[in-house]
């Protein structure tokens, strides 16, 4: 049976929750190469393990990896494991509990790189607080992952850094606030400057119950139009400052995270609208540009555990992460368990390849089959 090391100085969720125990054990499950955090940490794991490890920083918590830090970290999940005694189990039979395949490219050994030599732009590649990865931050590794070269760019230039600094692969950061066009305009000439082109625009931003959104009898107008302005607005301008460019290249992929509240019943009018809005817009762009070689797609992620999905609705309603996240654990038909942004950012990997060359204005659920199972 496979071992599971974490890291000592960030503990799958409080010690006293078995279910966070859990939650953040299991989704650590999967891959035969093993993920350590850097070169000693990977040879100490190639000491104990009959796995070979790689050092990749910044890409502990990937769902198709096991890692490995350190020797303390044995005695931190000996503990947990006393804690949650059905764990052990669970991890063993990981395949039928949602482990996935092994990552394809320099995370498995393999020489296929899905986005070698590809450049991107990431809006929205920081991360919010919160216990889980964000979608942004993990479209940003798993790009780089796959040999692209991303710039990272969001409102808190800090937070893009260090996405930047874990992706690796000559990833660059850049301050870029969605409500501010120059600014916009700015992160996509930064992209051509950088490196020559712009391949692949992924917009990965989005704001619901933070930004004031509320049922329509109780929206304000200036709330509905702060939603709007991040939602949609900044995907808009985005999207017109680099247009030309894949135009004058003939050729780039242009992507974007809608939601399943886009088509299901949701109840805060701000946030539905405007990622409606989007699957329009997407099309849009699909059909006025395929003669450039441009595809545009977007994604509908379904209930995600994410510090967007999650945490804020935490703060919001004084719920403890466990209460809300077995919450949306128990809407979702497919093993009654949330997606995380790995999921999110391997289907945004897959839309921005060239295995996905003949596909262009299509909304991608990554839903756990929750829009299958309402129609």
């Amino acid at each position: 049976m496979p071992f599971l090391l974490l890291p000592v100085d960030d503990p799958p969720g409080p010690a006293s929750d078995r279910a966070s125990i859990e939650r953040n054990c299991i989704a650590l499950l999967s891959s035969p190469v093993a993920l350590a955090a850097d070169p000693a940490s990977a040879g100490w794991l190639g000491r104990h393990s009959d796995r070979p490890a790689i050092p990749a920083s910044g890409l502990w918590n990937n769902r198709h990896a096991f890692a490995a830090f350190d020797p303390e970290a044995l005695a931190q999940f000996e503990i947990w494991v006393e804690r949650c005694p059905s764990l052990l189990d669970k991890i063993a039979a990981g395949a039928e509990l949602g482990s996935r395949p092994p990552a394809t490219g320099y995370a498995t050994g393999g020489n296929s790189m899905r986005l070698k030599d590809k450049t991107a732009l990431i809006i929205g590649a920081g991360q919010s607080p919160g216990e889980t990865l964000g979608n942004g931050r993990a479209t940003a590794l798993r790009f780089a992952q796959e040999g692209a070269r991303v710039l990272c760019a969001d409102r808190d230039l800090a937070s893009a850094e260090d996405t930047a600094r874990q992706a690796g692969n000559g990833a660059a950061a850049f301050r870029a606030d969605v409500l501010d066009e120059a600014a916009l305009e700015a992160a996509v000439a930064e992209a051509v400057r950088l490196w020559g082109r712009l391949d692949i625009l992924h917009y990965n931003v989005g704001v619901s119950i933070a930004g004031g959104d509320a049922p329509p009898t109780e929206i304000t107008a200036e709330a509905f139009d702060r939603v709007t302005a991040i939602n949609l607005r900044g995907f808009v301008l985005a999207v017109k400052h680099a247009l030309p460019v894949m135009r004058r290249q003939q050729g780039g992929v242009i992507l974007s995270i809608s939601s399943a509240a886009a088509v299901e019943s949701y109840p805060y009018v701000a946030y539905k609208t405007t990622k409606a809005a989007m699957l329009a817009f997407t099309e849009q762009v699909a059909i006025q540009n395929a003669g450039h070689g441009i595809r545009c797609n977007t994604i509908l992620p379904g209930l995600m555990d994410t510090p967007m999905a999650v945490d804020t609705r935490v703060r919001h309603t004084g719920k403890t992460r466990a209460e809300v996240a077995a919450e949306r654990d128990a809407k979702v038909p497919l093993r009654r368990r949330m997606g995380t942004a790995w999921d999110v950012a391997n289907a945004a990997l897959f839309l921005a390849s060239d295995e996905a060359g003949f596909i262009t204005g299509v909304a991608l659920p990554v839903d756990g089959g929750r829009l299958v199972q309402i129609g």
